[in-house]
């Protein structure tokens, strides 16, 4: 196994190796015009990229700056760049420059120079100065990387003019020697691109089923990732329906104690009341009817009404304290407890003013006392106030 994996990254390095050989020895060429088309373009992404990189309403270019990066003319930028007047402005006299250059050094000496110099560069420039060292830098840097990667067509062809008659004659005598050399060279490039081709096809056999058994353990830990995902998405599902249906069980005791409660009061008033008329019927005189009074206890009111309560106190709930002279009509108070003073002491409006007439209304306090108490007639849902009680706060 391990000598399987020596074989495979020799072959790996063996193609490299031709491959980067191949690459230098077959070095693009290309004319003068072309060269200076893609110079052009490295120049105005550069500039474009200075000016719009992380701008949120250029994302046609952000999206694009690999591609545009290596953009072979200008006209492959300016569809990224067409909201932009400006930025369409300076590219496009970048594009319309027309100076008739003839070799690498010129190029790379008007590009990296003399263009900073044109009127729409020059002012972009100057609105962006602290990056236009930087920038500089890298227009240099990827115009010479460009130059040193391609051949420009006919850019030796001065240096061919050096010999004369007597030169030609030399060459004829080489001639025949130049055409065996050039046959063996021929002969090992056939043997080597053969070699070539060879030790290709062996790596992009095993690189495949290598992928393909790699694809395959990807695919299954994917599964198994979604399987656990969709799992989970069910247990909270299963979790949010628990805790909804504990709210509405916590709901639906509260309102059953609360409809105890007042079940509870109802059966002892309606007790206090058999009381009285059993009591009344003893009597000879029943015009004359002698009620014993009866305390009981009871929240702030709602819409000018008592509901609920209790015959005893509650500490948290009970705010006023009614007092019943006969089956209908009685009389309410506050009830002077810490804890319903802590309550009224939350809100006047809320827990005080339904049911009294403040007669000293202050900031704060501490004590309520009740100066005149209130009346209240009985009802079917509870006790309407009849007329409010007078407190002080102290």
């Amino acid at each position: 196994m391990n000598l399987m994996k020596r074989i495979i990254q020799v072959t790996l390095i063996t193609v490299l190796c031709l491959v980067v050989s191949g690459i230098k020895a077959l070095a693009d060429t290309v004319d003068i015009e072309a060269a200076e088309t893609r110079i052009k373009a490295i120049v105005a992404f550069e500039l474009n990229n200075l000016s719009l990189k992380g701008n949120p309403d250029a994302e046609e270019f952000n999206s694009s700056l690999n591609k545009l990066e290596k953009a072979d003319s200008i006209g492959q930028i300016l569809p990224a760049i067409q909201d932009f007047q400006k930025n369409v402005k300076f590219t496009m006299e970048i594009d319309s420059i027309d100076e008739k250059l003839t070799s690498k050094e010129e190029l790379l000496d008007f590009y990296t120079r003399e263009i900073f110099n044109l009127d729409g560069v020059e002012k972009f420039l100057n609105n962006h100065e602290k990056e236009a060292d930087e920038v500089k830098t890298k227009i240099k840097s990827a115009i010479t990387d460009y130059l040193d990667s391609i051949v420009i067509a006919g850019d030796n062809d001065s240096s061919m003019d050096k010999s004369d008659g007597d030169a030609s004659l030399t060459n004829e005598k080489n001639d025949s020697a130049d055409a065996k050399s050039d046959s063996i060279l021929q002969d090992y490039a056939s043997m080597i691109a053969i070699v070539a081709a060879v030790l290709f096809a062996v790596a992009a056999f095993v690189l495949f089923f290598r992928t393909r058994s790699l694809q395959s353990v990807n695919n299954e830990l994917k599964n198994k990732i979604e399987e656990k995902e969709r799992h989970i998405m069910i247990l909270e599902k299963e979790q949010e329906m628990v805790k909804r249906d504990a709210e509405r069980k916590n709901r639906e005791i509260r309102l059953l104690k609360e409809n105890i409660e007042s079940l509870e009061s109802a059966l002892a008033i309606a007790k206090k009341k058999a009381e009285s008329e059993s009591q009344s019927a003893e009597t000879d005189r029943p015009a004359h009817i002698i009620s014993i009074p009866i305390e009981y206890y009871v929240g702030s009111p709602r819409d000018g009404h008592f509901a609920g309560g209790s015959e005893v106190y509650r500490p948290g709930k009970s705010l006023f304290k009614i007092t019943i002279l006969n089956n209908n009509i009685g009389e309410f108070e506050f009830v002077q407890r810490p804890e319903a003073i802590q309550i009224a002491q939350q809100s006047k409006s809320t827990f005080l003013e339904p049911a009294c007439n403040i007669t000293n209304d202050v900031a704060t306090f501490s004590q309520v006392s009740t100066v005149k108490n209130g009346k209240v007639e009985r009802t079917d849902d509870g006790w309407k106030i009849i007329c409010k009680a007078d407190i002080s706060l102290a």
